[in-house]
């Protein structure tokens, strides 16, 4: 099963200890290595200024497009205390409004969402957008993601058009119609 990153921001962070909402998600954190998903910047509800916290992915017990359940408050978890995810915030690395191009360098946008597959956490497949026109570009294209940029870049093949072959059935219907 796959899902749009954006459909996680807003979500609450329930906790099975006291069955209750401790906080929400507010951005998503992927390694740019490997481009999977390794945990959730959060806003804790109990307080008026309320403080951000990380939930790393592997303290989350349960998630879907309600909610992201764990076991109890304790797996949120101050910015310094995981320093993958620290390393990232302190360079900026958010995927959300990420700039793409090329390898050639053609600008094509930036990142508006993203879709991953549940069970991997891996991304398939990213949104850009570029002056209100959307493209889809497929995560397995992706030839590096250049952190000192902030950046992704694709294979300049993303570029061509493919061609769609045409089958003695498709053929046939184009006659028929």
């Amino acid at each position: 099963m796959y899902i749009q990153a954006s459909k996680f921001i807003g979500l609450p962070v329930g906790e099975l200890e006291n069955n209750s909402k401790v906080a929400h998600i507010i951005n998503i954190f992927v390694d740019p290595k490997n481009q999977q998903i390794i945990g959730f910047f959060c806003k804790l509800n109990k307080t008026f200024f309320a403080s951000k916290k990380i939930l790393s992915i592997n303290d989350v017990l349960d998630y879907d497009t309600s909610a992201v359940i764990v076991r109890s408050e304790e797996e949120l978890l101050e910015i310094k205390e995981v320093v993958k995810i620290k390393k990232l915030i302190d360079k900026k690395i958010f995927f959300f409004g990420m700039k793409t191009r090329t390898e050639s360098g053609q600008y094509l946008g930036k990142v508006d969402d993203f879709v991953f597959e549940i069970k991997k956490l891996k991304i398939s497949k990213y949104y850009v957008n570029l002056f209100f026109h959307e493209k889809i570009l497929p995560a397995n294209k992706v030839v590096k993601i250049d952190e000192d940029k902030r950046e992704i870049i694709f294979s300049d093949s993303i570029l061509k058009p493919t061609k769609l072959k045409q089958t003695k059935k498709t053929a046939t219907q184009k006659v028929a119609v």
